[in-house]
């Protein structure tokens, strides 16, 4: 076996000497228990790098384990390598940890609140942590530079020689030593085809093979150095279609068969984009026949996505599928490729109704509506993927995609165009070229991607957060996020004394959803100074130029247990998305929108849109005020100013599609994080009148807290 990331150099990703410490990750991945169903590592002295692509973004979807490490004396510099596994429905949790240098026993189990009480497994010292909040938590040094902590019962799983589960047999599947990061087992996506532009596109029927063990990983891409070959441009290779309107293509590329070549989306919306009023001219440039120096690599990423299965009949018809699928996305995208006018932008309609649909009242939909649709403001405040459908687009479809087979050369033509040094040219950011391979019982798919392709990666390694084990509340070994979340909006208010705003409204002819959330301003209380800086907030976040910015997932606006951590789909594919809101307080009315409503209101909650209340206008007591409060299944961009970050309780207020909820909960019920700082789940069959009452601040209404059913976590 030689899992993601083994190796010394290869695990750096190629080229560079061995970090301190650095070593084979195959000892580290023997620990992962069987039973694990999700599972994420990565190499930190690779990631510790600043010129790693996409290390910063990656470090953060480790953010509540290195939490837990810093305060056991362990920094993020400090660490060779790590991987957390989960399995919610069994409540197991572990991560395995190795360090450059010896790590302080004694201070990291003083750190954690160990307990005298230790077992010997092995050889390995476990340590029973204590067990506030009900769970059993414990924490084992194996050797001098690696440990585990986790769940009592996982920890001590993961010492006694564990088989291979699901995780294992996706890393044996994937077999790239070269890989920084990776992220392994049922996170969702193992029926899902996992290529740019068609991420959530699922191909793997209800009837086809299951896979034993899935695997995805990143690995670096060296660049191209000088040699002889052919240079760009070539003998006369088949022309893609054209960049924008009236230009040549760039020079075609031939291959070998099973490559396919994806020509990127353009803008959204309107008539055709760039590129799409025919086919582009066939490249006939004369290619350079003599040796030359090469060009730096464009995309220094390499996405390999595998599947493993029972056999190779099995495999074998995987990868028909996966052929077929391709296919007629080929057959499709050459349906739409005539240049015919779409009819606008589409999406969601202002607050059309439906499962993403806030119920009646005034506010902005979550997405631009059609041509003719009604104006911003006649809806309610729209969210997510549920909206009406504002009128279907023409040709185009959602992607602006053409997907042709790699061809070689006429016979008599020589190679084909665009190879340098006898290797297929891939640096043009425009286009993906997918590789297909099957070796026996494994089927593997890999292209690369550009270091401005935030939106692809993120929909990548989105589930590293749900991989760690923590909650959104305290379990005794992680913090919990909504705490963090608390935290950060405190330090703001410190450093802002003055009112707070809800959100930062884009000029009065914006719609709400185009301006900047509250939880923009908590990014540099969160550490995530280098995503705030990088906002141009002259203009929305859904202008282009700040794209990158919006789609970075931040680990603290996130319930772990929920997997959706990125919009997929028109209109907002690739932001990141939230789980909480603020609350506004309570919508009475059809046309009531509780955040439009003074802080003065005995309806009104905690957060308006123009207003922030602060704690000494709550008189309601802060104990028993709600804060935030899970989203339910409306989620939206954190980014986003509206009803994606901020909403108010309109019955029925645990509606499946509109109400306020949590996933990852035993049975029906919400996270809620009160306005005195502390956290718990409430279960949906409070009653009514008791959350009605937590919601405002200042109702006068008396709530007996002993009527609060307590969820089951």
């Amino acid at each position: 076996m030689a899992p993601p990331g083994a190796g010394g150099d290869a695990a750096a990703g190629g080229g560079g000497s061995k970090s301190a410490g650095s070593g084979s990750s195959r000892d580290l991945v023997k620990y992962i228990p069987e039973n694990l169903k999700l599972a994420a590592g990565a190499n930190f002295a690779v990631l510790s790098d600043r010129s790693t692509p996409f290390g910063t973004q990656l470090l953060g979807q480790f953010q509540p384990v290195l939490d837990v490490l810093v305060r056991a004396g362990i920094k993020s510099d400090q660490i060779d390598q790590l991987w957390s596994g989960v399995n919610r429905d069994t409540g197991d949790v572990v991560t395995c940890v190795r360090t450059k240098g010896e790590y302080n026993a004694s201070n990291v189990t003083k750190s954690l609140s160990a307990t005298g009480k230790t077992e010997k497994i092995g050889r390995a010292n476990l340590h029973l942590l204590s067990s506030e909040a009900g769970f059993n938590n414990a924490v084992a040094y194996v050797d001098g530079k690696t440990l585990l902590f986790g769940r009592h019962d996982t920890v001590v799983a993961a010492l006694k020689n564990p088989k291979p589960g699901s995780i294992r047999l996706g890393l044996d599947a994937l077999n790239e030593p070269q890989a920084y990061y990776w992220i392994a087992g049922d996170d969702g996506s193992a029926q899902r085809l996992n290529i740019k532009g068609f991420e959530g596109t699922e191909w793997l029927t209800s009837g086809a093979p299951q896979p034993r063990g899935m695997a995805k990983c990143l690995a670096k891409v060296a660049s191209t150095g000088q040699g002889g070959g052919m240079g760009p441009g070539g003998m006369m290779g088949p022309g893609m279609m054209g960049p924008p309107a009236g230009r040549g293509g760039p020079p075609g590329r031939g291959g070998p068969p099973g490559d396919e070549l994806y020509q990127q989306p353009g803008p959204p919306g309107g008539r055709s984009g760039p590129g799409m009023g025919g086919p582009g001219m066939m490249g006939r440039g004369m290619g350079g026949m003599g040796g030359g120096s090469g060009k730096t690599v464009e995309k220094p990423v390499e996405v390999s996505v595998a599947w493993t299965f029972s056999s190779e009949a099995a495999a074998e018809q995987v990868q028909r599928l996966l052929q077929s699928a391709i296919d007629a996305i080929n057959e499709a995208q050459k349906a739409l490729a005539g240049g015919s006018e779409g009819t606008g932008p589409g999406g969601m309609g202002p607050g059309g109704m439906g499962p993403g649909g806030m119920g009646p009242g005034r506010g902005p939909g979550m997405g631009p509506g059609r041509a003719g649709g009604p104006p911003p403001g006649a809806g309610p405040p729209g969210m997510g993927p549920g909206g009406r459908r504002g009128g279907m687009r023409g040709p185009r479809g959602d992607f602006n995609l053409i997907v042709q087979p790699f061809q070689g050369p006429p016979p008599g033509m020589g190679p084909p165009s665009g190879m340098m040094g006898g290797q297929q040219n891939d640096n043009d950011p425009s286009v993906t070229r997918v590789s297909i391979s099957r070796e026996n019982t494994n089927v593997k798919i890999q292209y690369k991607v550009a270091l401005s392709d935030t939106a692809t990666v993120g929909k990548l390694i989105g589930q590293a957060i749900g991989a760690s084990g923590a909650m959104a509340i305290p379990d005794g070994l992680f913090e919990g996020t909504l705490p963090v979340l608390n935290r950060s909006l405190q330090e703001w208010q410190k450093a802002k004394p003055d009112n707070l705003l809800g959100m930062r409204r884009m000029g009065d002819r914006m719609a709400v959803w185009a301006g900047y959330s509250w939880m923009t301003e908590l990014l540099p209380y969160l550490g995530r100074d280098d995503v705030y800086t990088r906002f141009d907030f002259t203009k929305s976040w859904a202008d282009p130029v700040n794209d990158d910015q919006a789609d970075v997932v931040i680990p603290a606006f996130l319930n772990p247990a929920d997997p959706r951590t990125i919009w997929e789909g028109y209109p907002l594919s690739g932001k990141a998305l939230t789980h909480f809101v603020g609350m506004s307080g309570v919508e009475d009315g059809r046309n009531v929108v509780a955040a439009e409503l003074p802080r003065t209101d005995p309806r009104a909650g905690i957060f308006g849109y123009d207003r922030i209340a602060k704690p000494s206008d709550i008189t309601d007591g802060t104990s028993q005020t709600i804060m935030m409060i899970g989203a339910g299944e409306a989620v939206g961009p954190w980014v986003s100013g509206g009803g994606s970050t901020i909403r108010g309780a309109r019955q029925p207020y645990f509606d499946k599609f509109t109400g306020f909820g949590s996933r990852g909960l035993q049975k029906s019920g919400v996270y809620v994080l009160f306005a005195d700082g502390s956290a718990r789940a409430i279960s949906a069959d409070i009653d009514p009148e008791v959350f009605k009452a937590m919601c405002t601040m200042h109702g006068a209404e008396q709530i007996d807290m002993s009527k609060l059913l307590s969820q089951d976590r």
